[in-house]
């Protein structure tokens, strides 16, 4: 059986999604599930081969979409004409796809493919709530999908829940994969330098809602003598002197100055989008770093790969004992550092991957054929 994992390009992001996915294909390759796996990113663009390398040394099979749905309609073609050859490239390919309803392909890709895992990483429609229209189409659009494809995968208990109330399809829990590298032998760990100010990370793409970069700014302000970097956002003239604005950060750049921050802070406005948990890609950068990471809502890797991390009660703005507690987690990561190397939390983070990915494989073994 081949597995073929498809998502869309997103200006901006396309980086973050090739590490994404690429984490994801490895960690669906120590399954030994699939003959072959693959990755394809569609993009709006003509299309530029079948692969080249990007920033982070990925080699990514990219195609526009239209090039792609025609690959499709023939693959589905193929499957007809030849349906008694015993030729493996013929046999069905299970398509694991991103839950992408603006884009026109995506809609011809579920439809025209028999086996689809159909990966839903959010909800979106508190944020479309202001516009009736969108709401009503993005819900229906869902439902639709939700139905069509075989097996259904989500970042959060919380979306598991919410979305059985919509289909009976099988859905299964698959937080956002932390891309591991290839060898994990170089000893290399976390040290932090005591006599510098504290230093928090904040890394986003764009000015997102959700970040809710207000609470982060009132942290900055109530703690003065610390410092705080604020990754790929643009510059906000109210944030206080202490917060400094960098363009969009290199995930291998950021591994290798971890030692210059004392933790990492997620996103700080998930309630706006009616969301009190999530797997973001920025988590899976810090469990990365290896360093200790800062939140309002609830992610299982921070519990699954022994993550140390501070829980803020605040929503909209921190609270005094948000301000109270967080100055003395952080006094107390610097009196006692990270003794664990960077390798040996990589190591629990593979253990604990596998361990999801075993349960997630048995329950995609139930759902789909052959697999």
């Amino acid at each position: 059986m081949i597995l073929e994992i498809v998502y869309f390009d997103r200006m901006g992001e396309h980086f973050q999604l090739d590490r994404k996915y690429h984490g994801l294909a490895s960690a669906f390759e120590r399954t030994n599930s699939f003959s072959r796996i693959t990755t394809m990113r569609l993009t709006t663009q003509l299309h530029r081969g079948p692969g080249r390398k990007n920033m982070h040394s990925l080699e990514t099979n990219e195609s526009s979409s239209k090039s792609y749905l025609l690959k499709t309609v023939l693959r589905v073609l193929k499957r007809g004409i030849w349906r008694t050859q015993r030729n493996s490239e013929l046999k069905e390919t299970l398509i694991f796809l991103r839950f992408q309803p603006s884009n026109l392909a995506f809609y011809g890709i579920l439809l025209l493919n028999r086996q689809v895992i159909l990966e839903v990483n959010g909800d979106i429609s508190n944020e479309l709530r202001f516009n009736r229209i969108q709401s009503i189409i993005y819900k229906r659009t869902l439902i639709v999908a939700l139905k069509k494809a075989r097996f259904i995968a989500v970042p959060t208990e919380e979306l598991r829940k919410r979305f059985n109330q919509l289909t009976e399809t099988r859905i299964s829990v698959l937080p956002s994969i932390v891309s591991l590298p290839k060898n994990l032998d170089s000893k290399s760990s976390v040290t932090l330098n005591s006599t510098r100010p504290v230093h928090g990370l904040f890394i986003g793409t764009g000015d997102r809602f959700w970040y809710n970069l207000n609470f982060l700014y009132e942290l900055a302000k109530q703690i003065p003598e610390w410092l705080f970097t604020v990754a790929g956002v643009p510059h906000n003239p109210i944030a206080p002197t202490n917060v400094t604005f960098v363009e969009f950060q290199d995930e291998n750049k950021l591994v290798k100055e971890a030692e210059n921050y004392d933790f990492g802070i997620g996103s700080l406005g998930l309630w706006q989008i009616n969301l009190e948990s999530a797997s973001s890609l920025k988590i899976s950068t810090y469990i990365k770093m290896n360093i200790p990471v800062v939140v309002n809502h609830l992610d299982s890797r921070l519990l699954l790969y022994d993550v140390r991390y501070f829980l803020l009660k605040g929503k909209k703005m921190p609270l005094q004992e948000d301000i109270n507690g967080l100055k003395l987690c952080a006094k107390s990561w610097r009196e006692n550092p990270i003794s664990k190397s960077q390798d040996m939390t990589l190591q629990n983070v593979l253990m604990g991957q596998d361990s999801e990915m075993e349960e997630f494989i048995h329950h995609l073994k139930r759902c789909i054929k052959n697999v």
